[in-house]
């Protein structure tokens, strides 16, 4: 009798693995400044959970992802950075969803006849098996930013992907960006960040964001601005919106 709960719990925690459908994606984005290309990508992964019947809790599904953005070093210019954040914009019937839980099912059309739960975890088993490609217009893209000043998280400005001039300087111009199905790999071989067999590991999960801004950790728990959440009020909104989370998801 001790035992039993532990049991049913091990089942449903075995149970829901079972029913999750994990997928990685590679989003490249390419800037042309005075006719030199710099490219950089990430990949990041999606978890696509349908919760166990076995445990007292509302049915559904729970979308969760790891990875972290995208960042193209631009040199004396500065570097531009694809957050894990979409856009924010007044809703409208089929407006594009930028966000990691949202750009994959965005850029790629659902297969014919693939409807409900289990028809979209059937899409994404396909897409963890890689090479599905597509070409990302501005307006499909993730909140893009910069940091005047690097070490100062304050300093972060909003992008416009349609004019980088005013941004980075004469020149500079987002000139492709790219979302990439890769695969996922085998659990838990694609669970120790390795790269082969690939076939196995799968694409590992882009981890080097840390190097490039190592104050992050310390905005886990607080917005840029150093505010503890977020406020219509603040001073500087684009700031206060943001987290650590906009540059990496520990989960």
């Amino acid at each position: 009798m001790v035992a039993l709960p532990f049991f049913w719990f091990g089942m449903a925690a075995v149970t829901e693995l079972w029913l999750t459908s994990p997928y990685r994606y590679r989003l490249a984005l390419v800037v042309s400044v005075n006719g030199t290309d710099f490219v950089a990508a990430s990949v990041v992964e999606g978890r696509f959970t349908q919760k166990s019947p076995l445990l007292p809790q509302t049915r559904g599904v729970s979308v969760s992802f790891s990875g972290e953005a995208v960042a193209v070093d631009l040199g004396e210019r500065g570097v531009l950075f694809a957050t894990l954040l979409d856009v924010k914009r007044p809703f409208a019937s089929g407006m594009w969803l930028a966000s990691p839980e949202n750009i994959v099912q965005s850029a790629f059309p659902r297969i014919a006849g693939e409807e409900g739960e289990r028809g979209f975890a059937r899409v994404l088993r396909r897409y963890a098996q890689g090479g599905e490609i597509r070409e990302l217009r501005p307006d499909q893209l993730p909140l893009l930013v910069l940091f005047r000043d690097m070490a100062n998280p304050i300093s972060v400005e909003q992008v416009d992907p349609s004019n980088l001039e005013r941004h980075f300087g004469p020149g500079a111009k987002l000139t492709r960006a790219t979302i990439e199905t890769v695969p996922v790999g085998w659990f838990p071989f694609n669970r120790f960040g390795l790269s082969s067999p690939r076939w196995l590991t799968g694409v590992p999960v882009t981890k080097t964001i840390d190097a490039r801004l190592p104050w992050l950790a310390s905005y886990r728990n607080q917005q840029l601005d150093g505010s503890r959440y977020e406020r219509s009020e603040a001073a500087n909104r684009l700031a206060n919106s943001m987290n650590a989370g906009a540059f990496k998801s520990w989960q």
